[in-house]
């Protein structure tokens, strides 16, 4: 799929159920989500994020910019707030985006969301953001351009600051006959694309970890640490857990990498 066609996928869904795009619980589809508890559910990843770092002596020595990258609702540039005096969100969907603004109002002192529909972040300047943060979006970014973005992240990083961003290194799944045929024919994906339907969906995208560790080493970076994750299960909802490698070995295996600009 084009970088384009993602966007469009993203835009869409978007549209139909913001909240349920980005938390995909089946039992909170259909707006079925409070927003209460899906902020919440991003205070709770970050703390666990930034209690990992913490027991690593991976955090950030300064702490003055984030960088939210795929903020989606603006689920956890709200949760980064506490931690830095100034957070930018940034996402492809304009949809998103209005949404993040929206439901952030109170927090747009700290707080700026913005629509970026390039394959790089031509619109950051180098050596800008202390940390930079994502989770549950480059898994939907296709090949090679999620592998444009971790670079972004690194040059936008400040030297010494730290990157974690999360995606899955491997497709473990075996598919029956018919799941691959419908995966291949995506008929009510490619009416929607053409406006009939709603039929959006998002798909998942693997880059190998020999690959990405790789970038980090290309781009002046030091891989502190990698993690498997449960980012990938349907039922995610921000509950972060670290799993070891037989965990993990279901579906899509999950890391999260944590980075220090060199």
């Amino acid at each position: 799929m084009s970088y384009k066609s993602s966007i469009k996928n993203w835009e869409g869904l978007a549209k139909r159920d913001a909240l349920w795009s980005i938390l995909t619980d089946s039992s909170k589809k259909d707006g079925k989500w409070q927003l209460e508890e899906f902020y919440r559910s991003g205070k709770e990843e970050v703390e666990a994020v930034w209690s990992l770092l913490d027991s690593l002596g991976a955090l950030p020595a300064e702490r003055t910019t984030a960088l939210d990258f795929g903020c989606g609702a603006g689920r956890l540039s709200r949760a980064l707030y506490p931690y830095f005096e100034k957070v930018t969100g940034i996402d492809a969907s304009p949809t998103m985006v209005e949404v993040a603004r929206k439901q952030n109002s109170e927090y747009l002192d700290k707080l700026e969301f913005k629509v970026n529909k390039e394959d790089r972040l031509g619109l950051l300047k180098d050596d800008t953001f202390s940390f930079v943060f994502t989770s549950i979006t480059l898994q939907h970014i296709p090949y090679p351009h999620s592998v444009n973005f971790i670079k972004e992240f690194l040059r936008v990083l400040k030297p010494g600051g730290t990157a974690v961003f999360q995606i899955p290194t491997e497709d473990v799944r075996e598919p029956s006959l018919w799941q691959r045929f419908r995966s291949f024919i995506r008929f009510r994906e490619r009416l929607a694309m053409i406006g009939i339907g709603d039929g959006f969906q998002m798909d998942m995208y693997t880059v190998s970890l020999d690959e990405i560790k790789a970038i980090i080493n290309d781009e002046g970076g030091e891989l502190l640490a990698v993690k498997y994750t449960n980012h990938t299960d349907p039922g995610f909802n921000g509950n972060l857990r670290i799993l070891n490698e037989k965990e993990a070995s279901h579906g899509f295996m999950s890391n999260l990498f944590i980075v220090r600009k060199k």
